[in-house]
């Protein structure tokens, strides 16, 4: 194929001051848990990390609101940052590692998904409000 294609490794993040490490397989399915209660206005999960959790919320206002939690080891400074569930699943779903390793720098920035030595994916936020 010929043609310009974009500078693809502008938008991976180089370094991430806050990384997560989480069980596949439990992170899918907790991410599958709080989507249940998503709607069209609010179509994403908030992700809550500390030390040794992340805890995954949603709300959807004519049916409730969900959260689940999920261990996970973190390392740096708590945060919150809400990504749109099916773009998660569709990334856990081809991932053939036992854990996965989220890193972060802020709310608004892109995350970085990493599994093994040859699986990366790129995650943007979504503004929850």
């Amino acid at each position: 194929m010929q043609g310009n294609f974009p500078k693809y490794a502008d938008v991976i993040p180089k370094d991430c001051d806050r990384k997560a490490t989480i069980a596949t397989s439990q992170f899918e399915h907790r991410i599958r848990q709080a989507a249940l209660l998503t709607n069209e206005e609010s179509k994403g999960i908030r992700l809550s990390f500390s030390s040794d959790k992340v805890t995954l919320s949603s709300r959807a206002p004519e049916t409730g609101e969900a959260e689940v939690t999920c261990p996970a080891q973190f390392d740096g400074e708590a945060m919150e940052i809400a990504f749109n569930p099916a773009f998660l699943t569709e990334a856990l779903r081809v991932v053939e590692t036992d854990e996965i390793t989220v890193g972060m720098n802020a709310p608004n920035k892109p995350a970085l998904m990493k599994s093994g030595n040859d699986f990366l994916y790129v995650l943007m936020p979504v503004d929850l409000g």
